[in-house]
């Protein structure tokens, strides 16, 4: 008969939506901005966290953590080989180029994120809390494809409508590694910029974790 607190693991994703502010407090509900998120697994997020959200408001304990992308170990450096980040270095390996974006990489080694959600679940910020899980110390895509040359993986950075022709033309091909993920990088929103070009950091919203 006891109500058991339910924690939810959403994605700083919710945040990025086009019509929503440029910093957005883990106390604010993204459902309202919900127009302005172009990415199915945002939008997605975005209605569970409203469910999650009426679930507290008939009195369930809830927690939704937000966090951003999830990197590998930071003790190990394994990780999801076939994630979002893990493709798009594949991808411009295969290729030889990579993309001129302007691109923040705000990522969450992912035993940091578990331990912080465990945390963070015993040490509720109460009912119907939100968390906050992002690096305070952003680096930029530019510098993992410096990275990646310095490791041996020789890549030129190309402006970006130059890499998504090639793209278009090599993604075809089935075991390409961004065949799957070529619609996110060649679909438009309505004022015609590609869902990649929504988050370079001139656009994208910025997460204030002061309270996590």
């Amino acid at each position: 008969g006891r109500a058991k607190a339910f924690d939810f693991v959403s994605s700083a994703a919710v945040c990025s939506s086009t019509v929503g502010p440029s910093v957005v407090a883990a106390a604010r509900d993204m459902l309202p901005y919900l127009a302005g998120l172009h990415f199915g697994y945002a939008q997605s997020k975005c209605v569970a966290e409203a469910l999650v959200r009426a679930a507290a408001g008939r009195g369930l304990p809830t927690t939704i953590h937000r966090p951003s992308l999830i990197a590998g170990s930071a003790a190990t450096g394994l990780s999801n080989a076939d994630d979002l980040v893990s493709r798009i270095v594949k991808g411009c390996v295969e290729m030889g180029c990579a993309p001129d974006l302007d691109w923040p990489l705000d990522l969450c080694p992912v035993d940091f994120a578990a331990r912080a959600i465990v945390r963070l679940s015993i040490d509720s910020p109460g009912p119907a809390g939100v968390t906050h899980l992002a690096n305070p110390n952003l680096r930029h895509w530019r510098d993992l494809v410096l990275w990646m040359n310095l490791f041996g993986f020789p890549l030129r950075l190309i402006p970006y409508r130059d890499w998504l022709d090639r793209l278009r033309v090599e993604g075809l091909r089935p075991g390409h590694a961004l065949h799957a993920l070529t619609p996110f990088f060649t679909a438009c929103t309505p004022d015609g910029l590609t869902l990649p070009e929504l988050y370079e950091q001139s656009r994208r919203a910025r997460l204030s974790d002061d309270e996590t």
